[in-house]
């Protein structure tokens, strides 16, 4: 059950991204011209309302005026009433009642009047400010209605309706209009949104045309940020930087298994002849006491390269824990250089260690960087030369540690090639040829597991100075 709902979520289509700026683009012109439409079409309803009612407010305004004066001139009121009826555009009815129920005066249209029902329920009290009530017949037929008082005793009551139906027409027209404009607006921004949506997609599309032709065998090729729009510079430069990553990387795989290559083949090599003159004819057995004994240090140093292998394997895939603890560096040192002071009064070298220092650090791998480079001094140091171990504490309280000599030296073409993996400048090959070129590369790997630093300075036949930097951890 669970693979099938994992293959579900897995088989479950995606939207493109051109889909989904092209829906982006329509909701959001679906959304301006919504807006825009509606409130235009609720600005003419509300202006095309308002200028009705002015303009029946005020027709009966002056009708009322008329009929407030002492004399009323029947004449003066029916010409008022009458004044703008015969209009195709303002089909209004008004109509002057007395008190006793007769009609004074009123409009004479040859169109359709409004029924006299409309006017029931509306009233007109005196001393109040008439309100206009708004009544449909039909659907397409509807009246502003107004009734006031007028007269000394209020004499008189004005019943206006104005048709209004032609108005609704030019709303439905606009909204049947807005209604088409809006369709038609969502079309075109989808088809633009389409358009523009593939176009800005192109870029995109011509840099995985770029990475689909990046083999292995043709990292040099790169996407090359200065091709593309700003907003996808920072991902061709940073997909030039991985491939920059990429072949670093595999130029050093490839130089670390023809090293590899080379320094197993040499021990092999030895072993397999040997092996190969000692079972040619019949041997003594100190003979073969002999070649067993010559074979255990090929056998030792393979094992040491094989340990030396794996422990920088670990380190790069951060699977070595470093326990850090606070501990006497000039303790340390004292301690790693006891196991190599047989050899340097063997080889008549001078040790001097001076300093002290606190240092934070795996004491294991401390021990470890300062026995290899302790080493190498010691491999490429000549008979009558001296070693100094200097150790202070820096105004950061970072604990620096450094082992002059005064041996061969290194040219400064191998400086920066010193501490990778089997690499050994000629003339170490050529004073000492049983090194393997891993001892500075683990120490490498034991500083930056410290997240502290290794620096060497070296001249060719006055020494080298190897100085690792211990940051401070409170």
């Amino acid at each position: 059950m669970f693979w099938n709902s994992a293959r579900n979520k897995s088989s479950r289509p995606t939207i493109s991204i051109t889909n989904r700026l092209t829906v982006t683009y329509t909701l959001i012109t679906f959304s301006i011209l919504a807006v825009t439409i509606s409130a235009l079409y609720y600005s003419l309803l509300k202006s095309l309302e308002e200028e009705d009612m002015l303009f029946l407010r005020e027709k009966v305004m002056r009708i009322q005026a008329l009929l407030n004066r002492d004399m009323v001139d029947r004449g003066m009121v029916a010409n008022e009433i009458h004044k703008g009826s015969d209009l195709q555009f303002l089909r209004y009815h008004i109509v002057v009642l007395e008190a006793n129920g007769g009609t004074y005066a009123q409009t004479s249209t040859t169109g359709e009047s409004p029924p006299q029902a409309l006017f029931e329920g509306i009233a007109a009290d005196p001393g109040s400010t008439p309100e206009i009530t708004k009544k449909k017949l039909s659907k397409d037929r509807a009246y502003l209605l107004l009734s006031t008082l007028a007269g000394s005793d209020s004499r008189y009551v004005i019943q206006a309706a104005l048709d209004v139906s032609r108005e609704a027409g030019i709303v439905r027209r606009y909204r049947f209009m807005a209604e088409g404009v809006l369709l038609v607006g969502i079309l075109i921004s989808a088809v633009a949104g389409m358009v523009l949506a593939r176009r800005a997609m192109r870029p995109l599309a011509r840099i995985t045309a770029v990475i689909q032709r990046i083999k292995a065998t043709q990292l040099n090729a790169r996407v090359n940020p200065d091709q593309w729009p700003r907003e996808l510079t920072s991902l061709a430069t940073a997909f030039d930087g991985m491939l920059d990553r990429l072949q670093e990387s595999f130029v050093r795989l490839s130089h670390y298994s023809a090293d590899l290559a080379h320094e197993l083949r040499t021990p092999i090599n030895n072993l397999i002849g040997e092996a190969e003159v000692m079972l040619a004819k019949p041997r003594t057995p100190l003979q073969y006491q002999q070649n067993i004994e010559s074979s255990l240090e090929e056998f030792s140093r393979l094992g040491h390269m094989i340990e030396s292998l794996l422990f920088l394997a670990k380190a790069e895939s951060t699977d070595i824990k470093v326990e850090r603890a606070k501990l006497d560096a000039a303790a340390e040192t004292h301690t790693v250089a006891d196991y190599f002071i047989e050899l340097f009064h063997e080889n008549n070298i001078t040790l001097a260690i001076e300093g002290n220092a606190a240092v934070t650090a795996d004491q294991l791998l401390l021990r470890r960087a300062l026995s290899n480079v302790l080493s190498n001094a010691l491999r490429y140091t000549t008979d009558g030369g001296s070693v100094e171990i200097s150790i202070v504490q820096d105004a950061h309280k970072n604990a620096i540690i450094a082992v002059s000599d005064t041996g061969i030296g290194i040219h400064p073409d191998d400086i920066h090639n010193i501490f990778n993996r089997f690499f050994r400048a000629e003339s170490a090959r050529t004073l000492d040829a049983t090194g393997s070129g891993l001892g500075l590369a683990i120490v490498k790997s034991i500083m930056d597991l410290h997240a502290g630093t290794v620096d060497i300075h070296s001249a060719p036949g006055r020494g080298t100075t190897v100085t690792l930097l211990f940051p401070h951890i409170a």
